[in-house]
């Protein structure tokens, strides 16, 4: 985990708050053997802002193989750049609106058994 986000992650960060999408919104949180960048609880979809090393061919495998682990977890990856998040943040966030429009949400914690026994 990186103690201070990148400055495409903050923008991202303060632009989702602002645009208070309705859920919330994680930073940074271990899934597994993995930390996402951001994740929706609610909706499980995970948002990765990637940046020039994502490009380098042993991280996009490290990448791929990432992803289709956390899909198999039941996941819904959403990878942006750093440009387009500083150059096209609306952009961005139509997409994540519309991953939250297109996925139901899970059923409340009660509804998957999550709940305390009676005492």
């Amino acid at each position: 985990m990186r103690k201070e986000p990148t400055a495409a992650e903050k923008h991202l960060s303060q632009s989702i708050r602002a645009n208070k999408l309705g859920t919330r919104v994680r930073r940074q949180m271990n899934i597994g053997a993995y930390i996402v960048d951001f994740v929706l609880p609610e909706y499980n979809v995970i948002i990765e802002v990637d940046g020039l090393t994502h490009a380098e061919m042993s991280q996009i495998e490290y990448d791929n193989s990432r992803s289709e682990w956390l899909e198999q977890q039941g996941y819904r990856m959403i990878r942006v750049g750093n440009l387009a998040v500083l150059q096209n943040l609306s952009g961005v966030l139509e997409r994540i609106e519309l991953a939250i429009a297109e996925t139901p949400p899970n059923p409340p914690a009660k509804a998957r058994g999550n709940q305390k026994e009676p005492r």
